[in-house]
């Protein structure tokens, strides 16, 4: 397995040597605009490195062409954290995705991660208000909600392990989840899920 970063990335694809190239990381860096299918396509390397990559960190890069990821179908870890992307229609593609970080990414449309029935590890933190989509990915083991206060009506989620989210006024409804780790201002949910419940709680306070 090898990973490279962006600083090298030019010249390892240069080098010819992709064969075994699983992780690119292009995480904060100084690139004004990336467009990746450009990138790759002008190195002949679309099919052969494209394919095969199984990890790809795109943190805090707002100006991505974000649509040509849709050719890299055997991902299986993506960071797009921090990117103010709107628009992931491509992400439906990428069908064997495993764990997918969308922090910081607000206005989402997420009705196309219901496709993704592979996640194990989803980060949505990004304030969306509908999370219906979640009913199709039967094999989530651990779920972040930061940042979407109230918004926790997972009674199909039977896989989930870890679940962090923030608690106000609304119902957790969730079968099997063996851990919870919520912010919070609300005593009574919290006496009620302590006495039941491994569960780390962040009390917030005015």
């Amino acid at each position: 397995m090898v990973e490279v970063v962006f600083e090298n990335f030019v010249n390892y694809l240069r080098s010819g040597n992709t064969d075994k190239l699983n992780i690119i990381s292009f995480q904060q860096n100084q690139q004004h605009k990336i467009n990746l299918s450009t990138q790759l396509i002008f190195y002949r390397i679309l099919t052969k490195t494209v394919v095969q990559l199984k990890e790809l960190n795109l943190t805090r890069n707002p100006d991505v062409d974000f649509q040509s990821l849709e050719q890299m179908i055997q991902l299986k870890k993506l960071s797009m954290c921090g990117n103010n992307i709107r628009n992931i229609s491509f992400i439906s593609e990428l069908i064997n995705l495993e764990q997918l970080d969308l922090l910081n990414n607000f206005d989402l449309d997420i009705a196309p991660l219901q496709y993704l029935v592979k996640l194990t590890n989803l980060d949505i933190s990004c304030d969306i208000s509908d999370i219906q989509f979640l009913r199709t990915l039967v094999n989530l083991e651990e779920l972040c909600l930061w940042q979407n206060i109230g918004v926790v009506f997972l009674r199909d989620l039977y896989a989930i392990f870890l679940l962090y989210a923030e608690y106000e006024s609304r119902t957790i409804n969730l079968l099997f989840v063996r851990k919870y780790y919520f912010c919070t201002q609300n005593e009574q949910f919290i006496q009620i899920f302590q006495d039941t419940h491994e569960i780390s709680i962040n009390q917030l306070r005015n």
